[in-house]
């Protein structure tokens, strides 16, 4: 709790119990994997789409997510219109948990 109440206020309740429940409570969650963690050289292994343990597949691929494209409607400013003539933001490459 003291976790959660510190520094940030941008976390949740919801993303702390499932946290907990997801992460903590996992039946193959050791701690001593973390030993050694660093979150700078892990975001930089995201930043290059690599898992630190595999070198060339996309983390989430390795976890069973997913690689699809969505779409996005975009507003158009000072345009009052239906969302189905809306321009659309197409976004390759968006991986999804399974």
């Amino acid at each position: 709790m003291n976790w959660f109440y510190s520094r940030s206020s941008t976390k949740s309740i919801s993303e702390l119990q499932s946290f907990v429940d997801v992460v903590i409570l996992a039946p193959n969650f050791k701690n001593l994997d973390l030993l050694g963690f660093s979150v700078k050289r892990e975001l930089r292994q995201l930043d290059r789409g690599t898992n630190s343990k595999t070198s060339t597949s996309p983390p989430l691929t390795k976890m069973g997510g997913s690689n699809h494209q969505i779409y996005i409607k975009l507003p158009c400013k000072k345009v009052n219109q239906e969302e189905d003539t809306a321009p659309t933001l197409e976004v390759p490459g968006v991986y999804t948990e399974v």
